[in-house]
């Protein structure tokens, strides 16, 4: 795979990606870090606990994807105004 084909795949896996990401992150803030700074371990955790919040919010059904269409563009179907990318640059870029 070309990097061009990589990045188009993170663009449209990137919550499903960031839970195994958090899933990790957690394991080694609890292996390594909690025991050795709780202030520093409460801290770093707020990272993968942000991106189990994504993962629940944007890939089960119904999710915010749907909800930003149908209920603020006020859109018929789920398809139109805004589509991967804006998600895309809106939660991993911007935030």
């Amino acid at each position: 795979m070309t990097v061009t084909q990589y990045y188009e795949w993170f663009k449209r896996e990137w919550a499903k990606a960031g839970f195994i990401l958090s899933i990790f992150l957690v394991v080694f803030l609890f292996g390594l870090v909690r025991n050795y700074d709780l202030l520093v371990f409460v801290i770093l955790l707020q990272t993968p606990l942000y991106m189990l919040h994504k993962t629940e919010k944007c890939v089960f059904p119904g999710g915010f994807e749907a909800y930003f269409k149908t209920k603020i563009f006020k859109l018929d179907t789920e398809d139109g105004a805004v589509n991967q990318n804006f998600f895309f640059s809106l939660n991993v870029i911007l935030i």
